[in-house]
């Protein structure tokens, strides 16, 4: 029986890390493999220092964070402290709640926003074996719990709008 092995189980305590994000890491891996974070960069410029953050390291960080099932910019923050999944991504960092925000208000980052969707979108059909596809781009609010956040329509406090891309 079960209940009799578990009581003779020894327990230790390790330094391993452990997450329970390793799909999460996945996708990352995903990502990487389809080298999106090139896509991306082609069209943003360089970050001016070298401490700055690329468009790619800010877009796949909230990308990151919406797929965790987060529903505000704040909640980045749940995988900036899980120091496990950043190890499973090899990632030593992930942009702040502010880096992204910032990011997404700039209005010149808009088009070269769109423009990277469809090119993402045109790589993956293209390596796709379906012939048909439905492509929809969209704008989406994302809620905020930053004081200067203002009242969207849906009356919760809203800081940016993102684009979002749905492909199937």
């Amino acid at each position: 029986m079960i209940t009799q092995q578990i009581s003779q189980a020894k327990l230790e305590k390790s330094e391993s890390q452990v997450s329970g994000r390793a799909g999460l890491a996945m996708v990352h891996s995903v990502a990487k493999h389809f080298k999106t974070d090139k896509i991306i960069d082609f069209h943003f410029p360089k970050p001016m220092s070298n401490a700055g953050y690329t468009a790619s390291e800010k877009i796949i960080s909230f990308a990151l964070t919406l797929i965790n099932g987060g529903n505000k910019i704040e909640d980045i923050e749940i995988l900036r402290a899980d120091k496990a999944f950043l190890n499973q991504c090899g990632l030593n960092r992930l942009s702040a709640a502010d880096t992204i925000r910032e990011f997404l208000l700039n209005t010149k980052n808009k088009k070269k926003l769109e423009k990277t969707l469809e090119d993402l979108a045109v790589k993956a059909m293209k390596k796709s074996s379906l012939e048909e596809f439905t492509f929809d781009i969209d704008w989406t609010f994302i809620p905020s719990e930053k004081n200067s956040a203002a009242w969207s329509y849906k009356k919760e406090k809203a800081m940016v709008y993102c684009l979002v891309l749905f492909m199937s």
